[in-house]
């Protein structure tokens, strides 16, 4: 009798053990912010909520930052728990490149390749795998690579809002990257292509996307004055205008590529009931408002979440961006990449934009824009399609008839806005 008491009280201590190791757990990560490692519920703890680990969240709030309030745009998966010894991977001595140390000293490039055309890269990961995973919630085989928060310091009014319960679906969301001391170019676009009396019965919201630099920024286009003027400016437009969504970006001299990654991961976590289709917009450049309608018009419905296309025929070689030091050998010259990478103008569906907003979680951001995105795209499959009136040069006016995207200074040159009529 008295050995069935001593079982009964071991067991009992023992799952009251079990269970108080297991709260403790689960508060500690909740109070910390951090993924639970090794665990099947594929789940964090945020104030309270249940945030599932994948991307995009159903509850934006679980985005928000506990101090700033403000929305923080990382992915934060849950992540396997790893078995053997990672100091010991033999995979980057078997590389048969000409940096057989390139895993080691650039884990920017630690992606799969596609085909020849990046025979440089590690077959280490397939990409699609880990954004699958992370779109169902579950756990990933690794850590991101370069997750950075992007806070959302100002978000256009009207569209895209968590805190609103308004929904109002549109054709077309266009996302029109600027910078601090581009007002004028702003300001053009809303005098322009912009008018309201351009887009009857065709539903299309704008923004600005900006990112704010750091103090001792080198960018003067996107440097801010000691005073803090400049930042005040660009508040003040905002709050006027309505139509800028402003980023607190980490690195300045990857301005451009922050931009877009921000862009991709505001769009898939707060934009999937505002519209299926999203063109991506250099302040440089402009739009024939009519042409684009038709155009958007002419493509089956079902096809809008999954398109991807831009500027025809950009192919061309990239090294790395100025400044950064001559890593490459001759053979290792990035050749081939898809249209549009120059970023002037070009169109992404929902769905490709949220694969695109994930898969940026796990390549570094070390890399020029042109040659960063089309690394993501072709360890994606994503094809993408060149589109003829999608054009970086115009020779003479004849051609606006048939351009929709264009370089900004030859079409306000050649088209009177209030009628759209070619000049």
């Amino acid at each position: 009798m008295n050995h069935e008491k001593y079982v009964t009280i071991c067991l009992v201590l023992f799952v009251s053990l079990q269970i108080f190791l297991l709260l403790s757990h689960y508060i500690y990560s909740g109070s910390n912010d951090t993924r639970l490692e090794g665990v099947s519920i594929s789940t964090h703890y945020k104030w309270n909520r249940v945030c599932p680990c994948r991307w995009p969240l159903n509850d934006t709030e679980c985005l928000r930052n506990e101090k700033t309030r403000l929305f923080d745009l990382a992915v934060k998966p849950c992540i396997k728990e790893q078995s053997g010894n990672k100091k010991h991977d033999p995979r980057p001595y078997l590389y048969n490149g000409l940096h057989r140390g390139i895993s080691s000293s650039r884990p920017s490039v630690r992606v799969k390749p596609p085909d020849q055309k990046y025979h440089k890269y590690l077959e280490l990961d397939d990409l699609r795998e880990v954004v699958s995973a992370v779109r169902r919630g579950d756990n990933v085989p690794r850590e991101p690579t370069d997750n950075s928060k992007f806070p959302v310091l100002l978000a256009p009014v009207g569209f895209c809002n968590p805190e609103s319960n308004a929904v109002t679906q549109s054709d077309l969301i266009v996302l029109i990257e600027s910078c601090v001391q581009c007002k004028k170019a702003r300001d053009t676009a809303r005098t322009t292509f912009m008018r309201p009396n351009l887009w009857n019965n065709f539903s299309i919201r704008f923004a600005f996307v900006t990112g704010i630099p750091s103090e001792n920024s080198s960018d003067k286009a996107n440097s801010v004055d000691e005073s803090g003027a400049d930042f005040l400016d660009l508040f003040r437009e905002a709050a006027s205008q309505g139509d800028m969504l402003i980023a607190n970006v980490e690195d300045q001299n990857l301005l451009h590529v922050q931009n877009q990654v921000f862009t991709f991961r505001w769009v898939s976590a707060f934009c999937s009931q505002h519209s299926l289709l999203f063109l991506f917009l250099d302040h440089s450049y402009a739009i024939f408002p009519s042409n684009l309608i038709k155009f958007v018009r002419s493509l089956p419905k079902e096809t809008l979440p999954y398109m991807s296309a831009g500027i025809y025929g950009q192919n061309h070689a990239t090294l790395e961006p100025p400044g950064r030091g001559f890593h490459h050998t001759w053979s290792e010259v990035m050749v081939g990449l898809p249209p549009y990478y120059e970023g002037h103008a070009y169109l992404k569906g929902f769905q490709v934009l949220t694969d695109l907003a994930i898969a940026s979680a796990f390549v570094s951001l070390s890399l020029e824009e042109n040659t960063y995105i089309g690394i993501l795209s072709q360890n994606l499959r994503i094809k993408t399609h060149g589109l003829k009136h999608f054009v970086n040069n115009i020779t003479y006016p004849g051609e606006l008839a048939n351009v929709t995207c264009g370089p900004a200074h030859y079409l306000n040159r050649h088209i009177d806005w209030s009628t759209e009529r070619i000049l």
